[in-house]
C-alpha cells in the first residue's frame, strides 16, 4: 500500500477492471498479465504523483548484446516501436526491461487497465525480438500510442 489513497484505489480498480484480486495487486504491488509480471509503483507526494510500471523482457544472447542495446538505445529516441514507454538494461542482470509511468491525475481504473494490456502488447513484441525469438530486425510498432 501506498501513502496516497488515490493510487491504492486506482490500483484496485484496475485489477477489477483486468480480472485480478485487487488486494493482492496492492499487496504484492504488481500483476500477472498474459505471462508478464507487471511491478507497479507509485511516486510522488500525498497529493500528486505518478503511477509507474515496469517488467522484464529478458537478457539478449551474447552474440546479439551489442545490437539489441544499439536498438534498444535507438528506439527510445523519440520513443519509437516503444508506444511512449522506455526500454533500458538492469546493470546488475542484463535484462532488458520495458517501463512507463503516468500522471495519477489523468488516470481512472479502466484506462490504466487499457493502457496496461496495450503495454503488456509492446512488451510481447519486444521480448521476442530481445530474446531473438523472431527474425533480426525492430518490431513494428503496434497501432495507437502509449497514450491516456
Amino acid at each position: 500500500m501506498s501513502f496516497n489513497p488515490r493510487y491504492d484505489s486506482l490500483i484496485r480498480d484496475a485489477a477489477r477492471s483486468l480480472g485480478q484480486d485487487p488486494e493482492a495487486v496492492v499487496r504484492d504491488e504488481g500483476l500477472l498479465l498474459d505471462g508478464f509480471i507487471i511491478a507497479l509503483a507509485y511516486e510522488g507526494s500525498a497529493t500528486f504523483g505518478d503511477v509507474l510500471f515496469v517488467t522484464e523482457l529478458g537478457i539478449p544472447l551474447p552474440s546479439r548484446e551489442q545490437e539489441v542495446h544499439r536498438t534498444l538505445l535507438s528506439s527510445n529516441n523519440f520513443w519509437i516501436n516503444t508506444g511512449g514507454a522506455t526500454l533500458g538494461i538492469q546493470s546488475e542482470t542484463g535484462c532488458v526491461v520495458l517501463c512507463g509511468r503516468f500522471n495519477l491525475e489523468f488516470l481512472d481504473g479502466g484506462r490504466l487497465a487499457a493502457m496496461l494490456r496495450h503495454f503488456v502488447g509492446i512488451a510481447g513484441m519486444w521480448q521476442m525480438y530481445v530474446t531473438d525469438s523472431v527474425p533480426t530486425g525492430i518490431p513494428a510498432p503496434p497501432l495507437g500510442a502509449f497514450r491516456v
